[in-house]
């Protein structure tokens, strides 16, 4: 397990696969309290493989506090970025504002540029707590496939906004408020 006290912030190509336990327990990535764990931006690429994604929270951070875990964001140019992540856990995540786990897209209402992607497959969502556990915003493409939606407290579970697409394959959602 490893507890990261900033965000790694991803504008190439970064590939990060963990290791289960003989138990088949995922290895922790932990938030410190105040900081989501991955921010990727215009140009880059992320995945991340079996890995449980835990206590981020974005609560302090006043305009950008979207994505608690990960925040995918491409604003303002003409490059996309992307998001895999397959195997995942995302863990008591926090963000105020848009996609306590998740938010996939550009930030800005008036702001041009590509929008971004992500595909989060077989991962399990547990007690992220905001406005909306997963949010794909602008020109940006959303998948989920066969996901668990487990004891999440958001208004909703999925949101959009402005030309975003969402698509949601198979999965489960249990007690969920």
């Amino acid at each position: 397990d490893c507890v990261m006290y900033y965000e790694i912030v991803v504008t190439g190509i970064l590939n990060v696969t963990g290791v289960p336990n003989a138990d088949g327990v995922l290895p922790k990535l932990i938030g410190a309290g105040h900081n989501r764990l991955f921010k990727v931006e215009s140009g880059g690429e992320l995945v991340v493989k079996s890995l449980n994604l835990t206590g981020g929270d974005v609560r302090g951070i006043q305009q950008i506090a979207r994505g608690g875990a990960v925040r995918i964001d491409g604003t303002g140019t003409s490059t996309s970025c992307s998001f895999t992540a397959p195997e995942c856990v995302f863990y008591n995540n926090f963000a105020p504002n848009y996609g306590s786990a998740i938010y996939v897209g550009m930030a800005g209402w008036e702001l041009e540029g590509t929008g971004c992607s992500a595909i989060i497959k077989s991962s399990t969502f547990v007690k992220n707590r905001g406005k909306v556990a997963v949010f794909v915003h602008k020109d940006s493409v959303l998948t989920v496939k066969n996901c668990r939606f487990i004891q999440n407290s958001a208004s909703n579970l999925f949101g959009t906004h402005s030309s975003a697409q969402l698509n949601v394959i198979g999965g489960s959602v249990t007690s969920d408020t």
